[in-house]
This record gives structure tokens, C-alpha cells and sequence, in this order.
């Protein structure tokens, strides 16, 4: 008879056991499920812009891009930083969010950015900048021959037009700056978004 409820123990603690081990190895799972979710668009420097414009509608940014101001609250913004430094003296020490292939050149307009047309921005003068483009947290770099720096909390105004970014600088009536980025610009375009909302 004792023999009977010492199996009997034993088998009930083995089935408490398993059920208990089923149970915690369900919530690890959800909690690694979880922590997948909040890593954002994964990093790497050499997709195409194909690649990453999936990866928006993939994570939700692409509902998240036409959602009003007042509804992007509950979202969660994410900025890759590269493992390199900016070969500028005095910016060594930046973090670099994306870097990039592209062109800077200036026009003067007095038009608002959101009335400027194609033909407007593609007269290209003969004093652009061709080189690296890099987004830190706080500057817009290009370094080619030239080095030209704007400071992201400088630009009042914005728009993209394909693979324009144009910018209105605070107290600066005409003159517009212009980057045209050559290398992965949707991914470009994220960055920037989330930089300008800091």
C-alpha cells in the first residue's frame, strides 16, 4: 500500500514538474517575442533602399509616416549607430546614424519650400559638394572636397522630392539647401525624420 502512494507521489510531482517547466519555457518565448518586437528595423549599412522601404511597411512605419502628429505617442522611434568614426577633425566623436553617398548645393528662391517644382531644384550649380553624406545626432554632414555641416536644430522647414532633401534654415529668407543622396535614401529619410522630432 505504501509502495502505491509513494508511485502515486512521484508521478504527480513529475507531471507538477513538467506542467511547471511547459508553462515557464511559454513565458521566456513571449518575453523573447516581445523584446524582437522592440529592437526596430534592423541595421545594416548595405541595403538598398528597396529593402528598407519593405522594412517599413514590415515594422508599421509606413502607417506610422501618415499618422497625424497627435497619434505617434505610443510609437517607438529607432536610430541605428554605425561602429565608425566621422575623418573630420572635431567630429571624431560623433555618433554616425547613416552614412551615405550623396551631393550638397544651395539655390536661392524665394518660393516656400512646399511650392519649389523639379525644375526648380535640379539646376545643379557648378559649386556642389560631392562626397560622404552622414547623419549624427546633432549635424547633417557632407564631406567631399569641402566639408559642409548644418545643424539639425538650424532647419526650420524640410521636404523631400525623390532623392532630394531640401532645407530652410531659421533666419535665412532665400537661400535653400539641397542634398541629393545617391545611396540608400529611404533609409536616410527615416533618420532624419526621427533626428528632426528630438
Amino acid at each position: 500500500m505504501l509502495l502505491i502512494i509513494a508511485v502515486s507521489v512521484t508521478v504527480i510531482g513529475l507531471l507538477v514538474l513538467v506542467a511547471t517547466v511547459i508553462s515557464y519555457s511559454g513565458q521566456v518565448k513571449n518575453e523573447i517575442d516581445r523584446d524582437d518586437m522592440e529592437v526596430g528595423i534592423p541595421y545594416n549599412n548595405t541595403k538598398s533602399a528597396n529593402t528598407l522601404i519593405e522594412n517599413e511597411k514590415k515594422y508599421g512605419m509606413e502607417e506610422y509616416y501618415n499618422q497625424g502628429p497627435g497619434d505617434k505617442s505610443e510609437q517607438k522611434e529607432f536610430l541605428p549607430v554605425l561602429n565608425k568614426n566621422i575623418p573630420i577633425e572635431g567630429l571624431e566623436k560623433e555618433l554616425i546614424h547613416f552614412e551615405g553617398k550623396g551631393i550638397f548645393y544651395q539655390i536661392e528662391n524665394e518660393k516656400d519650400i512646399s511650392e519649389l517644382n523639379t525644375g526648380d531644384l535640379e539646376k545643379i550649380p557648378s559649386d556642389k559638394i560631392e562626397g560622404n553624406i552622414y547623419l549624427t545626432s546633432k549635424w547633417i554632414i557632407l564631406a567631399g572636397d569641402k566639408v559642409k555641416k548644418i545643424a539639425i536644430k538650424s532647419i526650420e522647414d524640410y521636404r523631400f522630392v525623390d532623392d532630394l532633401f531640401l532645407i530652410k534654415r531659421k533666419r535665412v529668407k532665400k537661400r535653400k539647401d539641397i542634398f541629393k543622396v545617391i545611396k540608400d535614401p529611404a533609409e536616410f529619410y527615416y533618420i532624419i525624420r526621427v533626428l528632426l522630432k528630438k
